[in-house]
């Protein structure tokens, strides 16, 4: 497949920051694509310090109406857990789902879920597809991983719904053993692009890279994310993503990087 598609991202090095488990995906588009992958995981993702609570709540899942999920890493969590409790496929599919992105929606039917999802791939757009329907009264369970911003629990217990969190998954920060790398490859203009997937990503990289040595007028860098709250993570740290997938998956990303440098030839 390869040889038959024009390999516009060849020599391009393209930075990624996702965990170390989800990387492939993006980093085999790349080279699909001829760029040059360079694996920089700056976070994690792990367990919960504690199942408790989710089991508590999964025992009961017959008692909830809809389950509103927003991320892969969310989907992982909950089946992962529902299985280790002897959840099935009927278990899940008594409940009505609703999902943030087309990426999180292809998980949940690649394990047989059918979901309605909102019209912009962010938790917030979820929100307010989710309240022009009458919510007073409706059981929501909500799988989340420990940095949640929350938006979408409020907005549904603000419209009447009774809403319960779950911890399902933990975001944690690393330190690549690169780092020393990374920071001399910046420092010789030799990157291209770096791809944040989460605004835990972008916080993390600058704490771990100075932006100055990375990105600026001088600096061939460039930024490239997916989706809109990823994006507004980079512009709240005063930096500008020149690149924004418009679909929230792998190969999404990769067309776009290759999409911007084909318009900058």
């Amino acid at each position: 497949m390869s040889g038959e598609r024009e390999q516009g991202l060849r020599g391009r090095r393209i930075m990624i920051t996702r965990p170390a488990g989800q990387s492939s995906a993006l980093a085999d588009e790349i080279l699909e694509r001829g760029g040059e992958p360079l694996l920089f995981p700056v976070i994690a993702i792990e367990p919960p310090e504690s199942w408790s609570r989710c089991d508590d709540l999964l025992k009961t899942i017959a008692t909830y109406d809809a389950i509103a999920i927003t991320s892969t890493n969310a989907v992982e969590g909950l089946f992962q857990r529902g299985t280790h409790l002897g959840l099935g496929r009927d278990d899940w599919q008594a409940v009505h789902w609703y999902a943030v992105g087309d990426t999180t929606a292809t998980a949940l039917k690649n394990r047989g879920i059918e979901t309605v999802t909102g019209e912009e791939a962010t938790a917030d757009g979820l929100a307010r597809f989710l309240t022009k329907t009458d919510l007073n009264g409706q059981r929501f369970l909500l799988p989340v991983g420990n940095r949640s911003r929350g938006i979408l629990s409020e907005v549904l217990a603000q419209h009447g719904a009774v809403v319960d969190t779950v911890p399902v998954y933990r975001t944690v920060d690393t330190t690549p053993p690169t780092v020393n790398r990374v920071q001399r490859l910046f420092a010789e203009n030799a990157i291209d692009v770096v791809t944040f997937a989460s605004p835990s990503a972008v916080r993390r990289f600058l704490q771990l890279i100075d932006r100055r040595n990375s990105f600026g007028e001088d600096k061939r860098a460039v930024i490239a994310v997916i989706g809109p709250t990823t994006a507004e993570a980079v512009t709240s740290e005063g930096l500008l993503p020149a690149i924004i997938a418009s679909h929230s998956s792998a190969e999404g990303l990769a067309a776009a990087i290759e999409q911007y440098y084909q318009k900058t030839r």
